[in-house]
C-alpha cells in the first residue's frame, strides 16, 4: 500500500510504503490545511476499504487492480 501526502499549492509531495492503514493516517496527518492525502492500495480486502472510507477517504479508480483513495484536508 502507498500513501501519497501532496501539498496542493506547492505541487510536491512524498510517497509512503506502508502495510498498516491505521498507521498511515495516524503518523502523515496534514500538517495544514491545503492537503490531499491519497492512498493507493493493492490486493487490498473490502474491509479494509470500507474502513478508509468511514474515515472520510473517497474512491476513484485504480490501475493494475488497484484502489485509489483520497482525502482532501482545506482551510
Amino acid at each position: 500500500m502507498c500513501v501519497h501526502k501532496n501539498h496542493r499549492k506547492k505541487g510536491f509531495g512524498r510517497e509512503i510504503v506502508t502495510t498498516s492503514v491505521r498507521q498511515a493516517i495516524k503518523q502523515y496527518r496534514p500538517d495544514n490545511m491545503n492537503t490531499r492525502l491519497t492512498v493507493r492500495a493493492y490486493n487490498t480486502s473490502v474491509e479494509m476499504i470500507s474502513l478508509l472510507k468511514n474515515v472520510g477517504f473517497r474512491q476513484k479508480d485504480g490501475v493494475d487492480d488497484s484502489v485509489i483513495l483520497f482525502k482532501e484536508y482545506r482551510t
